[in-house]
């Protein structure tokens, strides 16, 4: 009912629910035949998937944020402006945030989590790890369970989203809380443990450590004197990655899914249920227009010709009258042979009048 009332206040010139308009809502709702009715929501339902496929959210720390870029230079940014107005690309980075969650700083407790999860997207972007690897609160195990653990809550969502998990890009200056270059998590672990987790539960790993390992003069691709925060050219390098990643998947995934649910099952599902599919569906088959006239038209001409009484009064009446009439006809023919004989003088005449001789 709430579905259907959202519907009526959109065709009710667009308008949120208020008071004027709920009681107008409600009549319109009310002459609603059920039938009608469910096709509405069939229809609605088709429509929130459909706009729920084509939004993004990234969820992350300070660098899904564009904490030292700024939000208009963040990869999120950066990659609606890729994917184009077809989709709806949403930012839910919270910075200083980890994977795991007894640091203090777990994202999953933040008021961006729950944002996200609300967003109703059909595809989540995750990057988490950068914050993990500090010095003072890297455990590999931890980070692996925790972070299956949040993933795999993001893909039980009631939509049923893909899942993008990125590595972290390189940490390439050294920070106090990070430590020395060669022996940090970012730069040793992160990568191999990030795609583990994706290939295990089947999402889509998106290496972008390895696309920052092969730029040259890495550092400008970072804020200066920082080694962990992408500026606006770094942040367009993993929303490259993402992008390539979403239209690899797109064409064995995404069109495959839309297409094929919404339109299957409103043909199958609305007949199968509703009152009036049974009706429409016996006639046809007890009494095709088709069958009537080829039972009727066959018989009758096959039995009026092989076994109806023409066919056996024919042969005994024929054969027996045409032989008894001609035996009784003969006697009347041969009355006329006899008579002329009787008759006929010229055989008498004509030795009697040659005289002279």
């Amino acid at each position: 009912s709430v579905l259907a009332l959202r519907v009526l206040c959109v065709y009710l010139e667009k308008k949120p629910i208020i008071a004027a308009r709920e009681k107008e809502a409600a009549a319109l709702l009310s002459m609603m035949s059920a039938k009608a009715f469910r096709a509405l929501a069939l229809c609605t339902a088709a429509w929130l998937e459909a706009a729920a496929s084509m939004r993004v959210a990234c969820v992350g720390d300070s660098i899904t944020r564009g904490d030292k870029s700024g939000r208009l230079a963040s990869y999120p940014t950066l990659l609606g402006e890729l994917l184009g107005e077809e989709y709806e690309v949403l930012g839910f980075g919270k910075g200083g945030r980890t994977a795991q969650v007894e640091t203090g700083d777990a994202y999953v407790e933040t008021d961006e989590y729950e944002d996200a999860v609300e967003s109703g997207a059909g595809i989540f972007v995750s990057m988490l790890g950068t914050n993990d690897a500090k010095s003072a609160l890297w455990d590999e195990e931890a980070y692996v369970e925790d972070y299956t653990a949040f993933l795999a809550g993001l893909a039980g969502l009631p939509q049923e989203p893909r899942i993008f998990v990125l590595s972290p890009p390189p940490y390439v200056a050294e920070e106090d809380d990070w430590g020395d270059l060669d022996d940090n998590p970012i730069n040793t672990r992160l990568e191999d443990l990030v795609a583990e987790i994706a290939e295990a539960s089947g999402y889509v790993f998106v290496n972008v450590k390895s696309r920052f390992d092969a730029l040259d003069d890495i550092e400008i691709y970072y804020e200066e004197d920082d080694g962990i925060h992408p500026n606006e050219d770094g942040n367009r390098v993993i929303a490259d990655a993402v992008y390539d990643a979403l239209a690899a998947s797109s064409p064995t995934y995404a069109p495959t899914q839309r297409p094929t649910r919404s339109p299957s099952l409103h043909p199958t599902y609305s007949p199968t249920t509703e009152p009036p599919s049974p009706r429409p569906t016996p006639p046809p088959a007890t009494s095709p227009p088709t069958l009537p006239p080829t039972f009727a038209a066959t018989p009758i001409p096959t039995f009026a010709s092989t076994s109806s009484v023409p066919s056996a009064a024919p042969t005994p009446v024929p054969t027996p009258l045409p032989t008894g009439v001609p035996t009784t006809v003969a006697p009347t023919t041969a009355s006329p042979t006899t008579a002329p004989p009787t008759t006929v003088a010229p055989t008498t005449v004509a030795p009697t009048t040659v005289a002279p001789t």
